[in-house]
């Protein structure tokens, strides 16, 4: 490799590396209703919208609930980057509201986070593939999609845009319905859902046979990485829409306690290595992978060698968090993971991670 060419190499390492990292604005705001514009009101709505910026932020719906929170609320009116309020429209059986609209400083946000020893789940979270199967006496029986869910599910969505988790539905276009139908997601054949998924760029993929059983709706959830059952639960309430929304809430906790990082109080290095790693442009989607990871607080170029890049990853966590955060990048596939650890979850001696870039 050339002189000019490893400056090149370098000089866009270095852009990347210390240029501004992406995160997901929308985890850091929320809406409340108010009754008016008092100072009172406003301190009593910020304090509630940093409640529920925490829940989405930590990934836990009782993070509130324990007091361990107390100090991040009372310091709300200091954690705030802006606010305003918006006018809700009248309705038949509603008058005219108000409500405050907070965006915090995600920064500030997770120093508290971390400074209180509290889960941190940032904004690198995986967008999920939703095939619902849906049996409801009073319509149909429908696998939902994009054009349905909003008229069907629209509580999955609000539920997932409360708690900060990406998801979406499927086109049941054509090329879907070859491949996939009412049957293979209410069976369970993760098999096909799998083959119907690999279009879409979703990096998880979620069933869900929602139908009544004695009276009740239940709810059979099942998560999966390719087509193997990676988690599943079943959620039993008495309405549809309670169903629908406990299940994202669980989908989320479930996420949230895999992929949530809690500071030990020190940061970590581990080696990592990618192969097929074959010009600049290779290089940054490499670098800007490893950056975009929750617990990463730096990366680290090693060494660049032909068609291969060594890195080291200082991180806050345990290792076993952060293999798993990496696994749900598709473009990074495992060749070898000779990692070990201590019982706290530490890596020892001189052992890494290594990845082959997918193209």
């Amino acid at each position: 490799m050339s002189r000019a060419t490893c400056a090149a190499i370098c000089a866009a390492l270095c852009a990347l590396l210390f240029g501004p990292q992406a995160r997901a604005a929308d985890l850091y705001s929320a809406t409340v209703p108010v009754a008016d514009q008092s100072a009172e009101e406003r301190d009593a709505a910020l304090r509630n919208a940093l409640s529920t910026v925490l829940v989405r932020v930590t990934g836990d719906r009782q993070i509130n609930s324990w007091g361990d929170t107390e100090p991040l609320l009372a310091n709300a009116r200091a954690l705030v980057q802006r606010y305003g309020y918006e006018r809700v429209p009248a309705t038949e059986t509603e008058p005219v509201g108000l409500k405050l609209i907070a965006s915090f400083d995600g920064q500030a946000v997770q120093r508290e986070i971390r400074q209180y020893g509290l889960p941190l789940w940032g904004g690198q979270r995986p967008e999920h593939l939703l095939w619902v199967a849906l049996r409801d006496d009073g319509q149909p029986r429908a696998l939902i999609d994009q054009t349905t869910a909003d008229e069907r599910v629209p509580i999955m969505r609000e539920v997932a845009q409360e708690r900060g988790l990406p998801i979406s539905f499927p086109l049941l276009d054509l090329q879907d319905r070859r491949q996939l139908n009412f049957a293979d997601v209410w069976g369970g054949f993760s098999e096909n859902v799998a083959i119907a998924s690999q279009r879409y760029s979703a990096q998880q993929t979620v069933t869900a046979a929602i139908g009544q059983e004695g009276g009740l709706w239940v709810g059979r959830w099942t998560l999966l990485d390719g087509n193997q059952v990676q988690d599943s639960w079943i959620i039993t309430e008495q309405s549809l829409e309670d169903v629908l929304a406990q299940g994202v809430h669980s989908l989320a906790d479930r996420q949230a306690a895999r992929l949530a990082t809690r500071s030990a109080g020190y940061v970590q290095t581990v080696k990592v290595r990618v192969r097929d790693v074959f010009d600049l442009y290779d290089y940054g989607r490499v670098l800007n992978a490893f950056k975009e990871l929750n617990a990463v607080k730096a990366v680290l170029v090693s060494e660049v060698a032909q068609e291969e890049i060594q890195l080291r990853l200082r991180f806050e966590g345990d290792a076993g968090t952060l293999q798993r955060a990496i696994s749900l990048n598709r473009m990074l596939e495992a060749v070898r993971s000779d990692i070990s650890t201590d019982p706290f979850g530490r890596p020892q001696g001189a052992d890494q991670f290594s990845y082959r870039l997918v193209r």
